[in-house]
């Protein structure tokens, strides 16, 4: 591999990058809730089915504090907000209390007239007549814990927003005009929002204060690491510009393909940093490293040396990356290819702009050891003296935990919490403790149930819906179940004067006919046909509930299944407890168990590509031990501390298999090539450690450093994962600098403990193979950096023997 002319390197990647740049232009925020559903998933299209039947389930839910909700001024705000609502692009319907139709009267005067009359202002200016409506509010079935809290201290307005596309690319837009609207007219005592629009809305400003927070930092960061690590302005400067660039492809890339910033690609910049800072400093520490006087020779050297390990490290991430796209979860498929062709293009910049751009370096290029003057070197030292004695103790070591914690793994937990993406003092998460207490629950749950014509006027079929629901309010996640069978009863109740059961039934069909006739004389049957079809065929019950966790919402549906079989199975399908909390839980556990077979995929082609790049079958089984150890001691602490496999931490292992191959793919390759030339296994092992350890530490704590930077995510689950994939790096670099060492020290001839030796020579230690004579005089037969003709045994110093 040559660097011939820079000129070209520079005009390629000159072009690409405009065309590509053009591209990123064109990618946008995706925080649809399609893209979190697992694609095909049946209840999907039985969800999407029932929407079609009911409307949208797209309901943003706003509430408003008061000292007394019922009082003239309370009531006369909630008039001015209902109608600034009502007059919002995108909104279809907006439900409030002060906007409910309640039924009066006895026998065939039953009629429906407003709860709150126009002239509430005079009307309801005595105690007494507030006391009458809260008696009215309270009794209702559906009112209370829905459109008001139960002691009237704060109401809940309803608001139903438009779910077609064109109306879904304006969401964002259509809730922020909602939070302007309010602002305003609530004043001081603020409003609390819930529902999955503000979810996803939430979702969507959090993706764009994490790009604005992240990116700058990231680059800045590994700016700042690559000046002081490599000790010179251009190089560290150009270095920064080649890892702008890698990114700058990436999100172009992303442009190309359709893709969107989701709430996981919206890492992918940082951690791309991270990777292609770690990818190109491989390469600047060979250059730096280099003898040549030339800056283009020692760019051509260095770029000779690295670039088979360098393509290999950015393909197998690539690899590792790439598996995530058998998921069925585009939000995680999206991710993996964002990053897999990110690392291409990482290796593209790394063989074709960096190698230019460091031969044009200015010609008072000194001869510099990564990151010298760290201490690093007697760190390095100290670990190959360790390895040297302790090769059998670190492997048998190795192996105990390794066991140990596998056996630990098998009981982690399988659960994703949707709340805690957010962060524990967030708007989502401050307004959804404040629904739970003052409201029934913050999730709408779903139960749909399916007839013929007819079917749900029969006052036995209503009977059993109404035991449903009580059944379905004893589950401990619900706590509240409401369905037509509510509204029928009550006009029943009030049909027959106000007294008696308020959930009794009436008797028979033609009845239950004449109840819904009376109500539409007067008022809107459409009030009720949320709950039911217009033919009476099919009906939804709506549960207020409270799921924090995709466990929750698993069991929770099973739980309804069951009791809606035990009722009316006659009319329960395999779907008829959905929902869009459900779908989106039920796809955090697909995650979490896809990711096993995304992972066991990565590492079959990883260990098979580096076999054949390497062209040993032997370094491709050297590297399984120590690049699987790392993601079994992962497991097995989330076990231990309870941390559960959720749908982002769950990519870890997958991602890592890719990552953690590059440092050990360096040291294999050194170690191969050492070998070469000093004919000594210790040897070569020697100077693999003291020499290209020096970037692979180096390397590795900036991937290190780079996922721990998501710890600054507004996102829960990305700090997460940030925080657990950092400390799975920290045991990669463990790995590769004792585990990867000492089997490959494992079984070389006790005959040869004299042949691996540290040798001072020309001021500087070198690895070398050496015999120790009778009289204790070392015969220097050959040294890692040294033709053997050209070593001057004038400058041959102190010799450090291992003990092995």
């Amino acid at each position: 591999m040559r660097v011939a002319i820079p000129v070209l390197g520079l005009g390629v990647t000159l072009l690409a990058t405009v065309v590509l740049g053009q591209a990123a232009l064109r990618v946008g925020i995706d925080a649809s809730i399609g893209a979190m559903l697992v694609t095909g998933d049946p209840a999907y299209a039985a969800h999407d089915e029932f929407k079609e039947w009911f409307g949208s389930d797209e309901v943003l839910s706003v509430a408003i504090p008061f000292r007394n909700a019922l009082s003239v001024e309370s009531l006369e705000l909630q008039k001015e907000v209902v109608e600034a609502l009502e007059s919002i692009a995108g909104v279809v319907q907006v439900t409030a209390l002060i906007s409910q139709d309640d039924v009066v009267g006895a026998g065939d005067l039953l009629k429906v007239r407003p709860l709150v009359p126009a002239d509430f202002a005079e009307s309801f200016q005595s105690q007494l007549t507030q006391d009458l409506l809260r008696r009215r509010i309270l009794a209702h079935p559906v009112w209370p814990g829905w459109l008001v809290s139960e002691g009237l201290g704060a109401v809940a307005i309803q608001v139903r927003l438009d779910d077609s596309p064109e109306a879904e690319l304006r969401r964002d837009q259509t809730i922020a005009e909602i939070e302007a609207t309010l602002e305003p007219l609530v004043g001081g005592r603020g409003f609390y929002l819930a529902g999955h629009p503000f979810m996803k809305a939430e979702i969507s400003r959090s993706i764009g204060n994490d790009l604005a927070r992240l990116l700058p930092i990231s680059f800045l960061v590994m700016t700042i690491l690559l000046l002081s690590a490599t000790r010179s302005v251009y190089i560290g400067l150009v270095t920064s510009v080649s890892v702008l660039i890698s990114v700058l492809w990436m999100i172009g890339s992303m442009g190309w393909l359709g893709l969107g910033i989701t709430a996981l690609t919206n890492t992918a910049p940082t951690i791309l940093i991270a990777l292609s800072t770690a990818c190109f400093l491989h390469l600047t520490a060979a250059f730096q490293a280099s003898e040549a006087v030339s800056a283009n020779v020692a760019a051509r050297d260095a770029l000779s040396r690295v670039w088979r390990p360098m393509w290999v490290a950015s393909i197998t991430t690539a690899v590792g990356y790439a598996s995530l796209s058998i998921s069925s979860v585009p939000i995680v498929s999206e991710f993996g290819q964002t990053l897999a062709v990110g690392m291409i293009g990482t290796a593209v910049i790394g063989t074709a702009f960096l190698p230019a751009m460091l031969a044009l370096a200015p010609s008072s290029r000194r001869r510099v050891r990564l990151a010298e003057g760290f201490g690093l070197g007697w760190v390095l030292f100290a670990c190959t003296r360790f390895v040297a004695r302790r090769r059998v103790a670190i492997l048998v070591s190795a192996v105990v935990l390794g066991v140990m914690l596998a056996v630990s793994a098998t009981q982690i937990r399988v659960d994703s919490s949707g709340p805690q993406r957010f962060d524990e003092n967030s708007r989502f998460r401050v307004a959804s403790r404040f629904y739970r207490a003052q409201f029934s629950g913050d999730v709408l749950e779903s139960i749909y149930l399916e007839g013929d014509v007819g079917d749900f006027l029969e006052p036995a079929v209503l009977r059993k819906l109404q035991r449903l629901q009580r059944a379905s309010e004893e589950l401990p996640q619900v706590d509240k179940a409401i369905s037509v069978a509510d509204h029928i009863a009550r006009m029943f109740w009030v049909f027959r004067g106000e007294e008696g059961d308020p959930r009794r039934l009436p008797d028979s069909k033609e009845a239950v006919a004449q109840l819904l006739l009376l109500y539409e004389s007067s008022g809107d049957l459409n009030d009720i046909y949320g709950y039911v079809s217009s033919d009476y065929s099919r009906v939804r019950i709506i549960l207020t509930a409270d799921v924090q966790s995709s466990s929750v919402s698993a069991q929770l549906r099973q739980d309804l299944s069951e009791v809606s079989k035990r009722f009316l199975p006659e009319f329960t399908g395999h779907h008829a407890v959905v929902s869009t909390e459900m779908l989106l839980s039920n796809a955090a556990d697909v995650i979490a168990v896809e990711q096993v077979r995304s992972a066991a995929l990565a590492l079959v082609l990883v260990i098979t590509l580096i076999g054949v790049s390497l062209r040993s079958v032997r370094a491709a089984g050297v590297m399984i031990f120590p690049n699987i150890l790392p993601l079994i001691i992962n497991l097995g602490v989330m076990s231990i501390f309870g941390v559960a496999l959720s749908d982002a931490t769950s990519i870890i292992s997958a991602t890592a298999i890719g990552i953690a191959v590059d440092s050990t793919v360096h040291l294999l390759v050194s170690v191969r090539e050492a070998e070469k030339a000093l004919a000594s296994r210790r040897a070569a092992v020697l100077h693999a450690l003291v020499t290209t350890g020096r970037p692979v530490v180096v390397t590795g704590g900036v991937v290190v450093l780079g996922f721990s930077l998501l710890l600054l995510s507004e996102f829960g689950s990305v700090a997460e994962l940030g925080a657990l994939t950092g400390l799975t790096m920290v045991y990669c670099l463990l790995a590769d600098l004792l585990v990867l060492p000492s089997q490959l020290l494992l079984h070389t001839e006790s005959s040869d403990a004299d042949e691996g030796v540290f040798v001072n020579y020309d001021g500087r230690w070198v690895a070398a193979r050496a015999a120790e004579g009778e009289d204790g005089h070392w015969d220097v037969k050959a040294l890692a950096d040294q033709r053997e003709g050209e070593i001057d045994r004038g400058k041959i110093g102190q010799v450090n023997r291992l003990k092995w």
